[in-house]
């Protein structure tokens, strides 16, 4: 079981659910329809949260997490099975990369024990990898966007 505490959920938790649905948009170039992005965000953290409660094995949740997601994308945001599919697992590469270069700044430059107690200081020193992989969707997106608008 990981537990997460309501303060994960909220500083962590949810605004990763909205990147992820986010870049999903703009990895499958559809037109962003902001009601169902704020629905399916809301959902995708929420669902996270419930899954990271039950007794499985670390792996497990995330698998169940990207079913989840995947499912919420299909059914609430309309897209295709294998655009969401795609998308989101590209974009599940690009987290675990930022997460991997926060925990190595972490670990290597800070000499930072990770073997966090306390949620708030957890949540706090992982919330770089969050803004990393914002900044890598919102780079993303405007690559994206300059590029149509060249052609």
């Amino acid at each position: 079981m990981l537990k997460i505490s309501v303060f994960e959920l909220f500083v962590a938790v949810i605004p990763e659910a909205f990147i992820f649905i986010f870049g999903v948009y703009v990895l499958a170039n559809i037109p962003f329809d902001y009601k169902k992005i704020v629905i399916s965000g809301l959902a995708a953290g929420i669902a996270t949260y419930i899954i990271r409660l039950l007794p499985l094995f670390p792996g497990a949740n995330m698998i169940f997490v990207i079913l989840v997601t995947t499912t919420l994308l299909v059914l609430i945001n309309k897209i295709y099975i294998i655009q969401a599919i795609s998308s989101f697992l590209i974009l599940m590469v690009i987290r675990l990369i930022t997460e991997w270069l926060n925990l190595l700044v972490l670990i290597e430059v800070f000499n930072i024990d990770t073997n966090f107690v306390n949620p708030i200081s957890k949540t706090l020193s992982f919330l770089p990898s969050i803004v990393l992989f914002l900044f890598v969707v919102v780079g993303i997106y405007i690559l994206k966007r300059r590029r149509s608008q060249v052609s």
